[in-house]
Formats: structure tokens, C-alpha cells, sequence
């Protein structure tokens, strides 16, 4: 519980936000507690729409590294394949670049 010296070398103890803006309210008018309450108002947003943020570029980040992963797989078939095939298949080869290219497109 925070602990405040005032102006007026009394002490004043504040175990919340809104008992600090009660406390501003009460000694400094009804004028500066809406502007206090407006600022507290103006955090919270903030600090959701960061949150907020925060979870689409987490997501965003997780679609990337699964399409990575799934490029990374195909190119190792393909690698195999190639290595081990008397013939290549071109159809095959083609099927593999194109299946790249729709998880670039997914995640574009």
C-alpha cells in the first residue's frame, strides 16, 4: 500500500487507482478527478489494444512458422525424390513447386 506525502506534509495511503483518483478528486476539485479518471480510461485501452496486439502478431507468427515447417517438408520429399528417382516425373515436380507457392499465398 503506497505511502503518499502531500503538499501539506500530511500522508495520505492509496491501495488502488481509483482511490488515488478519489484522492486527487477530493483535494484538487471534480474538474481535475474527471481529467484523471479520462487518463485512467485512456491506460486501459492502451493496454488492451496492446494485448490485443500482442495475440494477432503471436498468431501471425505461429501461421508463419507452420507454412515454414510445410515448405521445409516438401523440399525434403522433393530432395529425396530427386536423389533417389531413376526418372523425374516433371508432373511431380511441378505438383511440389505449386504446393509451395499456396502456402506462400496462405500466409501472404
Amino acid at each position: 500500500m503506497p505511502r503518499l506525502q502531500l503538499s501539506d506534509g500530511t500522508y495520505e495511503y492509496t491501495r488502488s487507482v481509483e482511490d488515488l483518483k478519489n484522492l486527487i478528486t477530493n483535494r484538487l476539485g471534480s474538474d481535475v478527478g474527471y481529467e484523471i479518471q479520462e487518463l485512467i480510461e485512456q491506460a486501459d485501452y492502451t493496454s488492451r489494444k496492446v494485448e490485443t496486439d500482442l495475440d494477432s502478431y503471436e498468431s501471425s507468427l505461429e501461421s508463419w512458422n507452420c507454412a515454414g515447417n510445410d515448405i521445409l517438408d516438401i523440399i525434403d520429399n522433393l530432395k529425396s525424390y530427386i536423389s533417389d528417382a531413376k526418372k523425374i516425373d516433371r508432373d511431380k515436380l511441378l505438383s511440389s513447386l505449386e504446393r509451395i507457392e499456396r502456402e506462400i499465398n496462405n500466409i501472404m
